[in-house]
């Protein structure tokens, strides 16, 4: 009895030829799973009514009956929309053995993108994207050209607004806070594009508290003087993060400065990160006496060797006083 491998629709397949061989013959059915590899798309995607509300989503599910890797195996959905200039990206986990999800509320007329990603033993590997066209949804009317512009305008006013230069990792050639910890070139690695921010511990040794510290604006030496503010600015920031170095707490800090540039306090989020990339975000209010602030991300106790990933950092600033007034009246 022969064993060959031949492709398959998703990679490669094992093939126990018994046709051709005497009597007796081996008599069952042996299910052998494919063998995936990085160039064969994982998933099918197709348009599927929505039961609840009779639009369209979108079924996602995978090719092969079992995710392949080691038992501990990590995989995630890396979800992208473009719709006219507008493009965004997110992760979704994957649970259990295979995929079959369906997108009940996905952008009309926009083209999705769906890969697979698996971290395994400190490798990452992405499979090509599978893509589908959502149609324009006409049962929404004018509600849904207003709705799809307002989202157009507040992406457009997010890009513009970010307080952080460089948050998404991408300018050419960046110096000082805009080139603290940035890596090009491993787009699989990146949570958007192909650049991110990576601080590791080359110490030899686990750090004993907070650190290594990625600057996202400048301050402290990096790039220049801190960011301006008064007290009542209300600031959101947000990052997102992942570590393949074992259970390691990643920071979000936002560091109020006096004129003297001394911190006052500090609004600090500490969060478990683990092998996928999730959003991390913090809001802190300026206090009496702050005039300038930085935003920073770090660790705790990072392990020798150990390495943490950030990217499509954003940061926006109101007014805590209007939006008090507001809820006020």
């Amino acid at each position: 009895m022969s064993t060959e491998l031949k492709p398959s629709k998703t990679g490669l397949r094992l093939v126990f030829d018994v046709s051709a061989q005497p009597s007796p013959r081996i008599s069952g059915a042996y299910p052998i799973p494919d063998i995936p590899v990085a160039t064969a798309t994982m998933l099918t995607v197709a348009l599927e009514p929505v039961a609840q509300t009779g639009r369209s989503g979108i079924r996602v599910t995978s090719r092969v009956s079992t995710l392949p890797g080691g038992p501990g195996a990590v995989w995630s959905l890396i979800h992208t929309v473009v719709q006219g200039a507008i493009a965004g990206t997110d992760g979704i986990p994957v649970a259990g053995t295979a995929v079959n999800i369906l997108l009940d509320s996905p952008i009309p007329g926009a083209t999705h993108g769906f890969a697979l990603r698996r971290v395994d033993a400190g490798q990452v590997t992405t499979w090509p994207a599978s893509t589908i066209s959502t149609p324009a949804d006409p049962t929404q009317g004018d509600i849904q050209d207003a709705a799809a512009a307002a989202v157009a305008a507040a992406l457009l006013a997010r890009q513009s607004g970010n307080l952080i230069k460089n948050g998404n990792s991408e300018m050419d050639a960046p110096t000082g806070a805009e080139a603290s910890g940035v890596l090009s070139g491993y787009p699989a690695s990146a949570h958007s594009g192909i650049r991110f921010r990576i601080t590791a511990n080359e110490s030899g040794a686990a750090l004993d508290g907070y650190g290594p510290w990625i600057y996202w604006t400048p301050g402290d030496g990096v790039g220049g003087a801190p960011l301006p503010c008064i007290p009542g600015d209300r600031i959101y920031f947000e990052v997102w993060a992942r570590c393949l170095s074992g259970s390691v707490t990643g920071i979000l800090a936002i560091s109020w400065r006096n004129v003297s540039n001394g911190e006052i306090s500090s609004g600090i989020l500490e969060l478990p990160l683990g092998p996928i990339y999730g959003k991390f975000a913090i809001t802190s209010v300026a206090p009496a006496g702050a005039s300038s602030m930085i935003l920073v991300t770090g660790s705790k106790n990072l392990p020798a060797g150990g390495e943490i990933w950030y990217d499509d950092a954003y940061a926006e600033r109101s007014q805590q006083a209007a939006i008090d007034a507001h809820a006020a009246a």
